[in-house]
């Protein structure tokens, strides 16, 4: 029985034993396992990955990015020509307009009873004309007979020479007011856009008074604000590029440089830029830059007048 048990813890630990070298070796294993795969990746990071590039000028960078405003290249106002009423609309603010057509008329009973009587006038002075000529011509035959005195036949032709004058200034007055009527009707100088519009229906208007205004948005430019040291870049005829706010950087517009301004704002200003000291103050000025837009794309994109702009001008050939 002793033999017996001797057997079973002998045997016991021969496995305790086993099991606690298998652990062992498994645990030198796994050690080893992961010092490999850290060596591993060690090495893979030590390793930089290096990326040669050739730099490039932009050619993005060879230019002025300046902002602006939309201008028209000529702007009219509309004005009566006559007295009356304004009886009817047939353009308004927004509607495009072509040369010549009517845009309003204009009730004006008082021109239409002036020319009535000069009409009447007109008739008138040629028929006393025409009595004083028939006189003239008698009393010219009879002084031949010496019927009657010459300074009597002299008295007959100078009063029909007074009478056709008369005649004269009658048919000027009723071409005068028969050109007035003609101003109950206003027209469009030339086509464009109707922008404003100063009186309403019923009202009186008299010479003078400004009624509406037109701008041809066919022909646009854009006056772009440089400033003072930037102007020695530009020079006229270089291309631009220009983006408006209403479409974004989907509708790019061309043009070029047309001209300069005569001065900037503050040389034309009446109060000049200083103190009440009298110590002139630095400030750098912008001067207004004109650059003209392609027709076709005007046509393509319409703009109107006012409108932001964002000029890029490209100085790559100075």
């Amino acid at each position: 029985m002793p033999d017996t048990q001797n057997s079973f813890f002998k045997r016991l630990g021969i496995g305790a034993a086993i099991v606690a070298l298998l652990i062992v070796a498994i645990g030198i294993t796994t050690r080893a396992m992961a010092d490999r795969d850290s060596k591993a990746i060690a090495e893979a990071n030590a390793t930089s990955a290096v990326a040669v590039v050739t730099p490039q000028r932009d050619a993005k960078s060879q230019g002025l990015v300046l902002p602006g405003n939309v201008q028209a290249f000529n702007s009219a106002a509309i004005y009566a020509r006559t007295n009356g009423y304004v009886r009817r609309w047939l353009a308004d603010i927004g509607d495009t307009v072509s040369t010549g057509q009517t845009l309003a008329i204009i009730d004006a009973p008082e021109v239409e009873q002036q020319l009535a009587q000069a009409r009447a006038d007109y008739q008138t002075a040629l028929a006393n004309r025409a009595l004083a000529q028939s006189t003239a011509v008698r009393w010219s035959a009879l002084l031949k007979q010496d019927a009657v005195s010459k300074q009597e036949a002299d008295e007959k032709n100078g009063d029909l020479a007074a009478k056709s004058a008369l005649a004269n200034a009658e048919l000027a007055n009723v071409k005068r007011l028969d050109a007035l009527q003609g101003f109950t009707r206003l027209t469009a100088p030339f086509s464009g856009v109707v922008t404003s519009r100063s009186v309403q229906i019923g009202q009186r208007v008299a010479p003078g008074a400004v009624v509406m205004r037109i701008v041809p948005v066919a022909r646009l430019y854009v006056d772009a604000n440089f400033k003072e040291a930037q102007l020695q870049k530009v020079t006229v005829g270089q291309p631009v590029e220009l983006i408006s706010d209403l479409y974004g950087g989907g509708v790019v517009y061309h043009g070029r440089v047309a001209g300069f301004s005569g001065g900037t704002g503050a040389a034309f200003a009446l109060i000049p830029a200083q103190n009440a000291t009298g110590n002139w103050i630095k400030v750098v000025q912008r001067l207004p830059v004109r650059v003209t837009l392609d027709p076709a794309e005007l046509r393509a994109h319409p703009l109107r007048v006012g409108l932001s702009m964002t000029a890029t001008v490209d100085t790559s050939g100075r």
